[in-house]
């Protein structure tokens, strides 16, 4: 049950049905974290998964915030990411990478969390600039 009010709750927050997913030609892009419910200390990953027919194009860089006080925060973190593109093909998932980037050492606070992730989804010749965001919870 506590999951559950804990997905409504990070919903409402994002104010919109599902900010993880993204409609794609063929199918569906996401963002997930894993796990989405972690003790205070230990950073989640975070996943790309390209369910749809095209090719996706991503980097390392991704923004954390904190809902505090009735909006979102930036936690903080200032950390250098290397500018390479990265090109996830259709049916394939991204390697897990640690949400704390530099700042392993740094533990979240207890609160909802939100991870957002820019990627470009391939329409033909074009690429259509998309924004990925998911939510998890520091308890």
């Amino acid at each position: 049950m506590r999951a559950l009010a804990i997905v409504a709750a990070a919903l409402l927050l994002t104010g919109c049905d599902d900010p993880g997913v993204i409609e794609a030609k063929g199918g569906n892009v996401r963002l997930e974290v894993i796990p989405a419910e972690v003790a205070a200390g230990p950073f989640p990953e975070h996943v790309l998964v390209n369910d749809s027919k095209q090719t996706v194009v991503y980097g390392h860089s991704y923004d954390l915030e904190r809902w505090v006080a009735g909006k979102w925060k930036d936690v903080g973190f200032r950390c250098a990411f290397s500018g390479e593109a990265i090109s996830l093909d259709p049916g394939d998932r991204s390697p897990a990478e640690s949400l704390g980037g530099c700042a392993d050492e740094m533990p979240l606070e207890p609160g909802i969390y939100r991870v957002s992730k820019d990627v470009d989804v391939a329409e033909g010749d074009a690429t259509d600039d998309r924004l990925l965001v998911e939510t998890f919870t520091v308890s």
